[in-house]
């Protein structure tokens, strides 16, 4: 389990949003990627998210619950400008950048580049020309109703 909060400034909230916010933040963050990529990720649906997953996390000394989620989606035919695109996009919303790693000489040509959100959710975006990705893990949060799988009914609206 790892710690996600104390004086860390990467996660300013330590587990205290609720968590319809959390969701709320997450949902978001990826139908700006999906928005932004240049890339179709068709089984992206916020009304019934696919493959969502739970993760046991800290605040402090907590437990607490994140979500994850990892979506695939359509070849990208230039990953090093969709790259560019994204970094200038995610600065632009105060996202800390991470490694990005260039495998655009590999058989399989990609990159990979990883950030946190300014609320503390980790994120990564792998455009690819056979293919791309994306995966979010969200901010911890404390709220005990954070368990329940989201559904039509209790999503949060866009």
């Amino acid at each position: 389990m790892e710690s996600n909060g104390g004086t860390d400034p990467a996660r300013p909230f330590n587990g205290t949003r609720p968590t319809k916010v959390v969701k709320q933040a997450t949902y978001d963050t990826i139908e700006d990627i999906v928005k932004h990529s240049g890339a179709k990720f068709p089984t992206w649906n916020r009304a019934d998210p696919p493959g969502l997953t739970f993760n046991s996390c800290e605040a402090g000394s907590q437990k607490g619950t994140s979500y994850y989620l990892w979506l695939e989606g359509s070849a990208i035919t230039d990953p090093k400008a969709s790259t560019k695109s994204m970094e200038a996009h995610w600065e632009s919303q105060g996202y800390k950048i991470g490694n990005i790693f260039d495998e655009t000489d590999k058989p399989s040509p990609g990159i990979d580049m990883y950030a946190t959100t300014a609320e503390g959710a980790e994120v990564s975006f792998s455009p690819g020309t056979n293919g791309s990705s994306i995966t979010i893990k969200s901010e911890c949060t404390l709220d005990p109703t954070a368990d329940d799988r989201p559904s039509p009914s209790t999503n949060p609206t866009p």
